[in-house]
């Protein structure tokens, strides 16, 4: 029996927590294109530079924090399937304004001898991410 790329998807409703993340919009974008019959962004952001986009394709935005029972419970009503992408506890300082607040800790630590800095390890053949494979993975489990 074959099924279609959109077997059990078509007619659900999704939450996604991190939803208004990079790898949260493309899943949530991802499920509208396969024909989820709704989809919610669950985030701690009321904006991102992907908000106007998942609003813009049908996609329900919802602030609120993982942390509290309320917030995830009034998402999940309703809900068929949940995808937790959000990064519980991740500084907004990743690659994005606010890095500089490390800097003097860096510095601390290189002065002392204390650093060791690597991009990746040498056994991994691959330290990218790419959306759509992650996505593809998420879909299938």
């Amino acid at each position: 029996m074959q099924l279609s790329e959109n077997e059990g998807i078509e007619g659900n409703t999704f939450v996604v927590t991190g939803g208004a993340g990079f790898f949260g919009t493309a899943l949530c974008m991802d499920l509208m294109r396969r024909g989820a019959d709704e989809v919610r962004s669950l985030d701690l952001r009321k904006e991102s530079p992907w908000t106007t986009t998942l609003r813009g394709n049908g996609v329900v935005c919802i602030t609120g924090d993982i942390s509290q029972n309320e917030d995830i419970e009034k998402s999940l009503q309703g809900g068929d399937c949940v995808f937790h992408l959000a990064s519980y506890g991740m500084s907004d300082a990743i690659y994005r304004s606010g890095e500089e607040r490390h800097l003097p800790r860096i510095f601390r630590l290189a002065q002392m001898d204390l650093l060791k800095f690597t991009i990746g390890e040498p056994r991994v053949k691959n330290d990218w991410v790419y959306a759509d494979n992650l996505i593809h993975a998420l879909l299938l489990a």
